[in-house]
């Protein structure tokens, strides 16, 4: 069983993940990131590689709030009637 804790850490680390994406982003850190480059390196002689590298971390937030809401289980599903 997930206890509750893991849970708010879990919650927590998302809009982290979010702002380090926005972050690494509009410093152009995909330009100079190794891995960056070896992932969208058939990409990368496009003028697209900002596009596709936010595509990427916009992907990634909405797995990582799926998950999130998966992990809440029925207390997600309460908490939305509750807000209806």
């Amino acid at each position: 069983m997930i206890t509750k804790r893991l849970k708010i850490i879990f919650g927590l680390s998302i809009p982290l993940f979010i702002a380090l994406g926005m972050e690494e982003f509009l410093s152009h850190f995909y330009d100079i990131d190794a891995q960056a480059q070896a992932i969208f390196g058939a990409v990368s002689e496009l003028s697209m590689h900002g596009a596709t590298f936010i595509v990427f971390q916009v992907m990634l937030w909405l797995m990582l709030t799926i998950a999130f809401l998966l992990l809440l289980g029925e207390e997600w599903l309460r908490i939305k009637k509750q807000t209806i």
